[in-house]
């Protein structure tokens, strides 16, 4: 069985490790390893206006499609475990199958109108293909945060902070904050 397991590791691995040694590479051809070192095609590539804005695009499409998943997910888990603990399970399920029910076909569709040209100027919405994004990831996001709330100490933070006038941020904040450093940080 861990020869079938190393074997499939290499098979998985090879493509990502050629395609390393090539970027790298200055020329490859009828050799079982490219000649020379460069950096001539990653400055090629930086230098094409078209492929440095399909980049950055790219890059600011996964950083504010995580940032939003965040703050979707931290709330709505803390809620979920505090106020509906009896079906929590139902709507983790329910999330998951989100992906399913919403085709990749929304994303690509949100793909044509971010990438769009001059020549169509209505089209080109971020936020359309950001919120496609969202809906196809959230799922990933919400669902391994589900378990690890379970022993959170939302109920006892709340029966304290609240009566003291805390508004319910705050007491969201200082319960992840104490989950946190007892989950992770070792006692004294």
């Amino acid at each position: 069985m861990r020869l079938i397991t190393y074997c499939y590791l290499v098979y998985l691995l090879a493509p990502i490790v050629l395609l390393l040694v090539g970027a790298f590479g200055d020329q490859w051809s009828n050799t079982l390893l490219p000649e020379g070192l460069t950096w001539r095609w990653f400055i090629s590539v930086w230098e094409e206006t078209t492929y440095r804005n399909a980049m950055l695009t790219t890059l600011k499409l996964a950083l504010t499609t995580c940032l939003i998943n965040i703050l979707l997910v931290v709330p709505l888990v803390y809620g979920v475990t505090l106020k509906f603990p009896a079906v929590a399970q139902s709507i983790t399920r329910l999330l998951v199958m989100l992906p399913v029910a919403v085709p990749q076909l929304v994303i690509g569709f949100a793909f044509i109108l971010a990438f769009s040209t001059a020549m169509l100027p209505w089209l080109g919405s971020p936020w359309l293909l950001v919120a496609g994004h969202v809906v196809v990831t959230f799922p990933y996001f919400f669902t391994p945060c589900m378990p690890i709330s379970k022993p959170l100490p939302s109920k006892p933070m709340n029966a304290w902070l609240n009566p003291l006038g805390q508004p319910s941020g705050n007491v969201l904040c200082i319960s992840i904050c104490r989950w946190y450093t007892a989950r992770y940080l070792p006692a004294a």
